[in-house]
């Protein structure tokens, strides 16, 4: 069960964060575990500062055209993104996002609809591998943000997927820079 904790004063406040702080460093070795608010983000590469690139690949099923989003809207969402990051870092962090040609995959929409969550690395293995022979090079981006109509939103190694448009992508990179949900988090002594 949890811990009640009502603070009086900028002591206890200060003693119960050295405290989570201990439990950070007990529970997380640095091997690329989760490390919270701390520097080992869930992405490994991730940094907060400086030059971060984003490589957006538009996805695309033969059986599923796309409804909402046409290339100007993908445009401007990206600007977007890279506007509000900057914003949001005071500067400090510059998103540099490059935008491939939709790849259309080569499995329906139909086929994946009831298995969303599994179909997504297949998803991205497809896409990148398809980008690459355009000329891009996955691996030299911070953050690959696949953008396929009909997924909720997923991050994992480098990578994200979502099917919404602007706040869902600001929600997924939010992800790779080493975001959690609000409410995920909860103090175990």
């Amino acid at each position: 069960a949890g811990r009640l904790f009502r603070l009086g004063s900028e002591e206890e406040l200060v003693a119960l964060q050295q405290e989570f702080d201990q439990w950070v460093l007990r529970e997380y070795d640095g091997s690329n575990s989760p490390g919270f608010f701390h520097e080992n983000f869930p992405n490994p590469n991730s940094k907060r500062v400086g030059n971060y690139r984003i490589l957006y690949i538009p996805i695309r099923f033969e059986d599923r055209l796309p409804t909402n989003y046409t290339e100007e809207s993908i445009k401007w969402d990206v600007r977007e993104l890279e506007r509000i990051y900057s914003e949001w870092s005071y500067g400090r962090m510059v998103c540099n996002t490059t935008i491939t040609a939709p790849v259309t995959m080569p499995f329906s929409w139909a086929s994946v609809q009831s298995k969303v969550n599994e179909a997504a690395g297949a998803v991205k293995d497809f896409a990148k591998d398809h980008v690459r022979k355009l000329g891009y090079d996955p691996g030299q981006y911070d953050t690959v943000y696949l953008h396929a109509e009909g997924f909720g939103g997923s991050s994992w190694e480098r990578n994200a997927i979502g099917g919404g448009a602007l706040r869902t992508m600001l929600h997924e990179v939010g992800h790779q820079l080493g975001a959690w949900h609000a409410a995920s988090w909860s103090y175990w002594p």
